[in-house]
């Protein structure tokens, strides 16, 4: 016999515009998103009244947001957007680190540290905890 499986459904309110990301916790129970409108929501399931609202609403100086994933461990947010820094962010959205922006106008990419233009992707290294791979 097939089991049909059980699902849930909450609208989450609070965007302005398209959401573009979401980044989901380790244990399901609080979830990211950001986009067009230029902010980071913080949602947290267990606490969420009838409403649906995030507990926390964050501005990172991007435009977009591209990319939001949780640490592993779920102690640790990572961003990246339109800017070509990438930054991490601890659970309640306090930011944590801000990596080094690399110098637009040079001709030799390996005399400069960083990404010149926005970083269209990141992700926690598989294996090494505290690792990034970003993409630009």
């Amino acid at each position: 016999p097939y089991k049909i499986p059980h699902h849930y459904e909450v609208k989450l309110k609070g965007h302005e515009g398209i959401v573009t990301a979401i980044g989901l916790d380790p244990s399901g129970s609080r979830l990211v998103s950001g986009g067009f409108d230029q902010t980071i929501k913080f949602w947290d399931f267990p606490a969420m009244d009838i409403n649906g609202r995030s507990f926390r609403s964050i501005e990172p100086p991007d435009d977009v947001i591209h990319t939001l994933k949780y640490s592993k461990t779920g102690d640790k947010i990572l961003m990246a957007g339109s800017s070509p820094q990438a930054r991490i962010y601890d659970r309640d959205g306090r930011q944590l680190v801000e990596f080094v922006k690399g110098y637009p106008y040079i001709t030799d990419m390996a005399s400069t540290k960083g990404h010149v233009s926005r970083i269209t992707c990141a992700f926690w290294h598989p294996t090494q905890k505290d690792t990034i791979v970003t993409g630009s």
